[in-house]
């Protein structure tokens, strides 16, 4: 089995100010973001002699976040959490399902 994937997500949230319990005030600006995704998913399913079926599988995909300037202020200290950038995601893992009913994911 042999699968691309792909997605795009967006996310946008208004400025915004927080009064913290130790008095300190946080304040942020506009956060916008949006992410692309390029990938791929391989795997092989196969039945042993007493029935248990197990798929094995490995992940790899491309992640871009496109939006960058997401500042915030903290006690009139400026922060940037800007993720804008390329980055790159793995995974291995065995779905088995030892019944119809019961499975089981690592």
């Amino acid at each position: 089995m042999f699968r691309h994937t792909w997605q795009l997500s967006a996310f946008s949230s208004g400025k915004s100010a927080v009064k913290l319990s130790n008095g300190m005030v946080a304040q942020s600006s506009s956060t916008r973001s949006m992410i692309g995704t390029l990938g791929v998913n391989a795997g092989y399913r196969f039945v042993l002699k007493n029935g248990v079926e197990m798929k094995p599988y490995v992940s790899a995909s491309v992640d871009h976040e496109f939006a960058a300037n997401n500042k915030f202020r903290v006690n009139q200290e400026m922060f940037d959490n800007n993720l804008n950038g390329t980055r790159v995601n793995t995974g291995a893992g065995l779905n088995v399902n030892i019944t119809p009913n019961l499975s089981v994911l690592k």
